[in-house]
């Protein structure tokens, strides 16, 4: 476990669980996970090689299954899942599954080319999206995507929850609308970009105080 002022990073597998990185309920759970059986086997092997411990080949459905039961214990407020275009019923069936509403899929883009793919968003209860809102999230990009989403739900010092944080955009944004974030990440080298966000924002906080 990672301590960086509020913030708390965990190196791990989620299919482990996080339950010792949450001291509270999350206000907010946004995830990009890895998409598809092949992406999902290429971090699990370069986990299994970086920290020396046996691969464990674990199938696409149950990955998601422990990412969604993650989101519902985890999490009070809305969850937001960015997923490829061609998984989009897999992604809907597991979170019906696990117990979430399906509120929307709106169509986003990812990546240097801007490719189309989906952001979707669930619930433990229904809740109504406004045009606004649909219309500021539709056709974002990266960061923006993260902004658009998650503000009409941001609350000062609430939690940002990430199982599967990446490169730190969740952890990032977390930072702009003043939350605590919560990030889980598998491959160590992701996770230390994340820190490294994580730790300038903190040094910058520091050096005004002095």
């Amino acid at each position: 476990m990672v301590f960086i002022g509020p913030h708390r990073l965990k190196h791990g597998d989620l299919m482990d669980g996080i339950d010792d990185l949450m001291d509270r309920p999350a206000n907010v759970f946004y995830c990009d996970p890895p998409w598809g059986q092949g992406a999902l086997k290429h971090f699990q092997t370069i986990n299994s090689q970086q920290n020396m411990v046996p691969s464990k080949n674990t199938d696409l459905y149950s990955f998601m299954k422990a990412m969604f039961e993650i989101a519902v214990k985890h999490t009070n407020g809305p969850v937001f899942v960015e997923y490829g275009i061609r998984w989009e019923h897999e992604v809907i069936r597991m979170g019906r599954e696990s117990g979430l509403y399906h509120i929307s899929t709106i169509s986003v883009k990812y990546g240097s080319k801007h490719l189309p793919h989906h952001l979707h968003i669930f619930s433990k209860t229904q809740i109504i999206l406004s045009h606004e809102y649909t219309s500021s999230v539709i056709g974002t990009h990266g960061l923006d995507t993260v902004r658009a989403a998650i503000a009409p739900y941001c609350t000062k010092s609430g939690i940002i929850l990430d199982p599967a944080c990446g490169l730190g955009n969740t952890a990032q944004v977390a930072i702009e609308f003043g939350m605590v974030f919560r990030g889980n990440e598998i491959n160590m080298k992701r996770l230390e970009r994340t820190a490294a966000i994580l730790r300038a924002h903190e040094d910058t906080i520091s050096q005004r105080t002095l």
